[in-house]
């Protein structure tokens, strides 16, 4: 196993929590990703982030700004299929522009990608009320930096 995804294995088991889904992905420099079920950021129908949003992505600042900085980070986020494809096209963006707002006001200096995924990847039907809200997430991705990289290349990551 890699330095790399030691460290994020090691960072998985320190966040591990009922509110997270955290998978570590790829092989050699992987990328770990946290999936964030929307209704912990978000009220429905609206991209604006609630109070409680503070306290679920604050954990994923240590990885991501200062000199400390090991990694960058993608947005996805996700919907259900109610509503026109437009909309959820909009209102997913909408979403993802929100979180990376929050990350810079915290102090992110990095770029930070967006993207708006609407209903196109959905994990589940969209039957019911618990198959929607599966559906209805933000996917962080965690990719290495060259700083990440670097201390990887020295053994001093773990």
């Amino acid at each position: 196993m890699s330095q790399i995804q030691q460290y994020w294995k090691n960072q998985y088991d320190r966040l591990k929590t009922d509110k997270y889904e955290i998978v570590q992905c790829g092989t050699g420099e992987s990328v770990l990703k946290v999936t964030i079920p929307s209704r912990y950021l978000f009220v429905d129908n609206n991209s604006a982030l609630q109070r409680q949003a503070d306290g679920m992505l604050r954990p994923f600042l240590r990885f991501l700004r200062g000199q400390e900085a090991v990694a960058t980070v993608i947005i996805a986020c996700y919907s259900d299929d109610n509503g026109s494809q437009n909309y959820l096209d909009f209102m997913t963006l909408n979403r993802a522009y929100s979180v990376r707002e929050w990350l810079q006001k915290q102090g992110v200096s990095s770029k930070v990608l967006c993207y708006g995924m609407g209903n196109k990847v959905p994990l589940n039907e969209n039957r019911n009320m618990e198959e929607r809200e599966v559906n209805r997430r933000v996917a962080l991705y965690l990719v290495p930096n060259r700083s990440m990289v670097k201390l990887a290349k020295k053994n001093k990551l773990i």
